[in-house]
């Protein structure tokens, strides 16, 4: 096949044994669509897969090319354990004028609590401050934070680009790191890392200065009644909970209109507006409560009931389990997303 010509000893060339013309042609075209397969066949997978395809029958390459997420290229950013809103995610929007400070365009206040057992519960204590926790958590329900908040269910989120300043707080320390504190934190240090979310996303919408949001809302703290603690472990009613949050000096006048829109369902009452109560599987997770706006500027007015559209994120039944820091992780895994 390679040889174009034969010798018939090794003296004498003969003219007769040259290959022909047309017979060397043939021998080339021959070589020439050997060269084409072999190079289809070795070649054509290794560029094929290059663009994360496969031939068919070939096992070694997906058919399609993977995905990367551009989200998966970035840090996890830390989710604090709840979100704005047990019952679905309600329209958020930035609101500020054009030098940056905060316009105070919201109508009310979210007050929000939570009952730190039931977090560490659901994390199976995962972070250091589960392990390391105060007894009085227990007992008593932490800040989760001060809501802005508009009569037609959306927010006001992120409203300048100030960021917290830790030095402005620091006579506030101390009760920060105990009523507002951030159990993932791995220090008392870290505890800031979750001020400064809830100053970035809700303080600077408030039309308050630092010192006074978070001043503002350590006083708010609301004692947690005692059957809280008293019950830890187990399980109290929906009504006893209710008498516990029920503050009958605002919902006599501000609760009538509340009142008679949710009397139709079993679980309302007129002080339910007082307070709403957030569940996960079965266990206090947190207790929401509402206060108006002042109406000269942006400060925290007195106590309300709650419009319907925070009462829509109470989900807690009749029956409401309490956890403790002893509670095993809970048979039920599957993450709760708000």
């Amino acid at each position: 096949m390679f040889g174009f010509v034969t010798f018939k000893s090794e003296q004498s060339f003969s003219k007769s044994s040259v290959a022909s013309p047309t017979t060397i042609v043939s021998y080339l075209a021959m070589l020439l669509l050997l060269h084409l397969i072999l190079a289809a066949t070795c070649t054509a997978p290794l560029g094929v897969a290059a663009a994360g395809l496969r031939l068919r029958g070939s096992p070694d390459v997906d058919v399609v090319p993977s995905i990367i997420d551009d989200g998966d290229l970035l840090p996890h950013v830390a989710h604090h354990h709840h979100g704005h809103g047990g019952g679905g995610d309600r329209p958020s929007s930035s609101s500020h004028d054009h030098d940056g400070k905060s316009n105070a365009n919201f109508d009310f206040y979210v007050y929000s609590m939570t009952h730190q057992p039931e977090f560490c519960r659901e994390n199976d204590e995962k972070y250091a401050g589960c392990r390391d926790h105060q007894a009085s958590w227990e007992g008593q329900l932490t800040i989760h934070g001060l809501w802005p908040n508009r009569n037609d269910g959306s927010y006001p989120s992120s409203c300048t680009n100030e960021a917290l300043d830790p030095n402005l707080l620091t006579d506030l320390s101390t009760d920060l790191a105990a009523k507002w504190p951030n159990v993932k934190a791995m220090s008392g240090s870290e505890h800031a890392s979750f001020w400064s979310h809830e100053w970035s996303k809700h303080g600077t919408c408030s039309g308050m200065d630092q010192r006074t949001y978070f001043a503002t809302a350590l006083g708010l703290l609301l004692p947690t009644p005692p059957i809280v603690g008293e019950r830890k472990g187990s399980v109290v009613s929906r009504e006893e909970l209710i008498s516990g949050y029920d503050d009958g000096s605002s919902s006599s006048s501000s609760s009538s209109s509340s009142s008679s829109s949710s009397s139709s369902s079993s679980s309302s009452s007129s002080s339910t507006a007082d307070a709403v109560f957030v569940c996960k599987h079965g266990y206090l997770s947190e207790v929401r409560v509402c206060y108006g706006k002042a109406m000269d500027s942006g400060s925290v007015g007195e106590r309300m009931s709650c419009p319907d559209t925070i009462l829509r994120e109470d989900n807690c039944g009749e029956r409401i389990e309490i956890a403790s820091f002893d509670d095993p992780k809970p048979k039920t895994t599957s993450a709760t997303i708000d």
